[in-house]
């Protein structure tokens, strides 16, 4: 079994999810995962802040559909006490406005119930260290519905949309520059102009924030 952080700081995640089997075989994986440590579970969005607030877990792994509150209500609370802990969404849902209605609220990654638990304990590993979890397959349905909405920002080169869009696929910056036939150092300027304007550093953010200023309407 390989880690996915150091033995002497493990990530400390919480793990909310109202359906029984599914949340007991999560946090299963969780404990037997090194670098991970379980410290709290629940079984709706209520509950879920409870444990974030008691615990301050590095991060949170919620699903989006919970009774009392959902997910994205969790996320919206959580921003204003406790914005150290990063969330990770996991949903049998995974239509491209769900997951931008997650990155808006201010989740971190969102995965599919479908994922296995290894790719799970990576996301939540990978999030700890401030990256953003964006599968391609949810990505291609984010750009879908980014392109359905006729992206146009006044603030955003038409191809720094195009290269916000390959971003929401969850393509590299090699993979974009094929796909756009640009150098890669300036897609990667691309990228960072990107992030400028948005104030924010990583992909998720930029999708979600680009949607939230209007950019992308």
């Amino acid at each position: 079994m390989s880690a996915v952080g150091s033995p002497r700081d493990p990530v400390r995640v919480v793990v909310a999810d109202d359906h029984p089997l599914y949340l007991e075989a999560l946090s299963q994986t969780i404990e037997r995962r090194d670098g991970l440590m379980l410290v709290a579970t629940a079984t709706d969005g209520e509950g879920a802040l409870e444990i974030v607030r008691s615990h301050k877990p590095d991060v949170a792994v919620l699903d989006m559909r919970m009774p009392k509150l959902d997910g994205r209500e969790v996320v919206r609370r959580l921003r204003e006490t406790e914005p150290a802990t990063r969330v990770l969404f996991i949903s049998e849902y995974s239509g491209g406005e769900l997951v931008l209605q997650a990155l808006t609220a201010g989740a971190a990654g969102y995965l599919p119930k479908s994922a296995s638990g290894d790719e799970i304990c990576a996301a939540i590993a990978r999030i700890s260290r401030g990256e953003s979890v964006l599968p391609a397959e949810i990505g291609n349905e984010l750009a879908g519905t980014l392109r359905d909405r006729g992206a146009t920002g006044t603030h955003l080169t038409a191809r720094e949309i195009n290269v916000l869009e390959l971003i929401a696929e969850g393509e590299p910056a090699t993979m974009i520059a094929e796909r756009l036939h640009l150098a890669v150092p300036t897609v990667k300027s691309h990228i960072q102009n990107l992030y400028a304007k948005l104030g924010v550093n990583d992909r998720g953010a930029a999708v979600a924030e680009a949607m939230r200023r209007g950019l992308l309407s």
